[in-house]
């Protein structure tokens, strides 16, 4: 048997004994080829993609800008990695100068923090920005870690749509706290402010399953 054996299992720790089988994860929906090593070499795979999401308002206190369940085991391998990416456009009444921060989180667990300098004191309409994160597994099971980095790219700009964007990046120096890869999490990603912004909104967002 070979890639013409298709095999249903989970790929962070199914094992199949036949170079070339092709593995379908049914609740995710990955894919890997096992090699001749019988090791699984994972196809990226899109876990989650969004489109336009409904406006978040009076930001101050963390609000979720999306949440995907995680199935369980998914992520628990060593070398597990997945990226997140989300696009959005926000909004300010103007009057004040706060920083806004973008977090990702895997349960009660907040695997990357990164915060902005402050916006501009002038009001503002739909000024863009980014969110990118790649986050690796390092150790697994029931109090595993994730090595989490990632960068914000955000409009700061006096309301100039199109204006330069200014990018902040992590400051993790170590990996998570421990988190359990063996049961069903959510990831989730949150929006805060020091001071009240008017509005966010995700206009796209993606979870890749990279390797």
């Amino acid at each position: 048997m070979g890639a013409d054996r298709i095999e249903a299992g989970v790929l962070s720790k199914t094992v199949i004994d036949s170079p070339g089988s092709i593995l379908v994860d049914p609740v995710s929906g990955g894919l890997a080829v096992v090699t001749k090593a019988l090791n699984l070499a994972l196809a990226q795979s899109t876990l989650l993609a969004l489109g336009a999401q409904t406006a978040l308002t009076t930001i101050t206190t963390a609000q979720t800008l999306f949440t995907f369940p995680v199935p369980a085991g998914l992520f628990n391998k060593v070398g597990r990695t997945f990226r997140v990416t989300i696009v959005g456009i926000y909004s300010s009444a103007g009057g004040s100068t706060p920083t806004i921060t973008i977090a990702l989180k895997l349960g009660s667990v907040t695997l990357c923090t990164i915060t902005t300098s402050a916006i501009d004191t002038a009001a503002n309409t739909n000024l863009q920005w980014r969110a990118d994160f790649l986050c690796t597994v390092v150790t697994i099971g029931a109090t595993a870690t994730i090595e989490a980095h990632g960068s914000i790219s955000f409009n700061l700009s006096a309301n100039t749509a199109g204006a330069a964007l200014s990018t902040f990046g992590d400051q993790n120096v170590a990996p998570s706290s421990a988190v359990d890869l063996t049961i069903a999490e959510n990831l989730v990603a949150t929006i805060a402010a020091s001071g009240a912004v008017s509005s966010a909104q995700v206009r796209s967002a993606t979870v890749v399953l990279v390797s």
